[in-house]
């Protein structure tokens, strides 16, 4: 991966103190760009928030276009 940042934290999930892993399926093309992200499971204002960071991330160059699964765990630190 050539760039990637973490998602933010929701506001929403840390007020209501929410956790876990949010998980996508992220559609990268051969130039490394991410162009569909398909959401796979976890609380959905969790999913949303690694939704909205997939697709600012960027990959390296491919012979075709591919599909990687990410998960991501967010977990409240004080």
């Amino acid at each position: 991966m050539k760039s990637s940042m973490p998602p933010e934290y929701p506001e929403l999930a840390r007020k209501m103190k929410i956790e876990g892993i949010a998980r996508v399926l992220l559609t990268v093309s051969s130039e490394g760009s991410v162009i569909k992200v398909k959401e796979l499971g976890g609380n959905p204002v969790l999913v949303d928030a690694l939704a909205q960071a997939a697709h600012k991330w960027k990959y390296g160059s491919a012979d075709h276009e591919s599909e990687i699964e990410v998960r991501y765990e967010f977990v409240l630190r004080d």
